[in-house]
């Protein structure tokens, strides 16, 4: 009997897996997070993107990072308000702002 070993997806067999592409863009996006939410001011993803140099390779990777550090409890829902991006095409955006807990230490971790 043959048995075949399924391979990862981007990877060949016997191959080692292709680093996430996304993933120099997720630490810059959430370095940038932690640095706006210090401020105690209301942001965006706008902001973020302002800060990280480039595009990730997929348009829902920014919202997992913002969900990811909302989860954590170091980032809140401070309100909602239209997209000044032209690819949103003027659609609901999510402000954020940093919880107490990251105002008060001056730097989330």
């Amino acid at each position: 009997m043959i048995t075949t070993q399924a391979a990862a997806p981007d990877t060949l067999p016997g191959m080692p897996p292709v680093e996430d592409p996304n993933s120099y863009w997720t630490a810059a996006a959430t370095a940038a997070i932690r640095q706006l939410a210090a401020t105690g001011r209301t942001f965006d993803s706008t902001d973020v993107r302002a800060l990280v140099p480039g595009d990730p390779t997929h348009p829902n990777v920014p919202g997992l990072v913002f969900a990811r550090l909302h989860k954590s409890g170091l980032i809140e829902v401070a309100g909602y308000a239209k997209s000044g991006r032209r690819e949103r095409r003027g659609g609901a955006t999510t402000l954020w702002r940093g919880t107490r807990r990251s105002r008060e230490a001056g730097e989330v971790r």
